[in-house]
């Protein structure tokens, strides 16, 4: 069947090997090495920096703004993690792994000698589906039969909806992904796609880019597997 997947959201997360001590001391600097390695690339400005601390060293973190407030880049003392929200076509994904590379070998060179241990990545998209099914709900429940089927008949109104979850798990390359696909609330035809990554200690797979490369042709094939021939939206759509 032919559908449109629209990317929405894109997060990454790494955690430290052990806390950054001096994270207030260098929360400047940290900022001028974020800011001059990212700043070629993207848009900044002062206003989209910040620095906070508190009486606990579990308070103290550093974040910048980007895209208008649609990105977040946040270094705490444990871990760096970043949030991409609003993308709207498939150039949007490689824009922000950009951003996210950027970021993350800005944190290296900063620390060098600091390790990143437990990584996540999490992407989402929305399905709309083509003219070839009536309903969202008719499709999944075709992909999901025999089921689980819930008695509703004490709650007065309620529907329920089928979906899916797939883990995949390499313990090779020592990461795990898991897809889900549920409908969108209010939406007919339209399906919600959520991923999640984990990548362990020492996994094979090193890199923010390589690690969101994985996911999406994880996502991929997961749409293959489900009956989906995706297209994207190009880079100049709504």
């Amino acid at each position: 069947m032919d559908a449109i997947a629209k990317p929405r959201k894109l997060g990454y997360e790494a955690q430290f090997s052990a806390p950054s001590f001096d994270l207030l001391g260098r929360s400047t600097e940290l900022l001028q090495s974020l800011y001059g390695d990212l700043g070629s690339r993207f848009s900044i400005s002062p206003g989209d920096m910040h620095v906070w601390g508190g009486s606990s060293l579990a308070d103290v973190g550093l974040r910048v703004d980007i895209f208008g407030g649609s990105g977040r880049i946040e270094v705490t003392v444990d871990k760096l993690s970043i949030d991409f929200g609003n993308l709207q076509t498939a150039s949007d994904i490689a824009i922000c792994q950009d951003c996210i590379a950027i970021s993350e070998q800005a944190i290296q060179k900063f620390w060098s000698d600091m390790n990143f241990e437990f990584a996540f990545a999490n992407l989402s998209y929305v399905v709309e589906l083509g003219d070839g099914i009536e309903s969202a709900s008719d499709y999944l429940l075709r992909l999901t039969s025999p089921r689980i089927s819930l008695d509703l008949g004490e709650i007065e109104g309620a529907v329920e909806h089928p979906g899916i979850r797939l883990g995949v798990e390499n313990e090779k390359e020592k990461w795990d992904v898991s897809i889900s696909t549920e409908l969108r609330v209010g939406e007919k035809k339209s399906i919600f796609v959520p991923t999640f990554a984990t990548f362990h200690d020492n996994s094979a797979v090193q890199g923010a880019k390589n690690r969101i490369d994985l996911l999406i042709r994880l996502v991929d094939l997961y749409f293959k597997g489900i009956g989906l021939n995706i297209s994207t939206i190009p880079p100049n759509s709504a």
